[in-house]
């Protein structure tokens, strides 16, 4: 459903997630006056147009190919009855952020899928705040991706290549030891 055709990105945003009745994840400011509505609850910058959200990698090995990739992407898209999730793909500074977590299918809990989107907006709040505070070299990116239906992984990377199979880093929970590594250093 197209939230409104006469609304800016961010307040089509914010109306398809009151809609939806679920919390509207952190946008950073500096993106917020970017920010389109792309399709049926599908919102972002324009570098995402037209790419189909579902499918995670390829927006994975996209970002890490390019190192001046910068882009949001988030909402709710899949395919049949089942196939749904709700979607965060944040490339921004040192970070690369893919989030997927199920939403909107028919065998779904909604209770349960409101509950882990919840729980991901807040850590990805917590998340983006030590990202700000953080010193990083500026050939570095952290890639976290946090997929209840693709896997969980994260790793440091230089920018611009691709982060080799085994140095992805599985421990569950992601989010929670991506953060550790910042907090810690990257030894962690």
């Amino acid at each position: 459903m197209n939230v409104s055709t006469h609304l800016n990105g961010m307040d089509a945003a914010k109306a398809f997630f009151k809609e939806e009745r679920l919390l509207m994840p952190v946008i950073p400011e500096t993106l917020q006056p970017d920010i389109k509505e792309l399709g049926a609850g599908v919102f972002g910058t324009e570098w995402a147009k037209g790419k189909p959200l579902y499918d995670i990698y390829p927006f994975v090995q996209e970002t890490m190919r390019d190192p001046h990739a910068q882009f949001l992407v988030f909402g709710q898209a899949g395919h049949g009855v089942n196939s749904w999730a709700m979607h965060y793909y944040l490339v921004h500074g040192p970070i690369a952020l893919f989030i997927q977590l199920p939403y909107g299918g028919v065998y779904m809990s909604r209770e349960a899928s409101v509950g882990a989107i919840t729980g991901a907006w807040g850590l990805l709040k917590d998340l983006l705040k030590a990202v700000d505070e953080m010193e990083v070299n500026s050939e570095e990116r952290l890639y976290i991706v946090e997929s209840m239906l693709s896997g969980c992984r994260w790793a440091w990377g230089e920018r611009g290549d691709v982060v080799p199979e085994g140095a992805w880093k599985t421990q569950q929970p992601t989010f929670y030891n991506a953060l550790r590594s910042i907090v810690l250093g990257r030894v962690a």
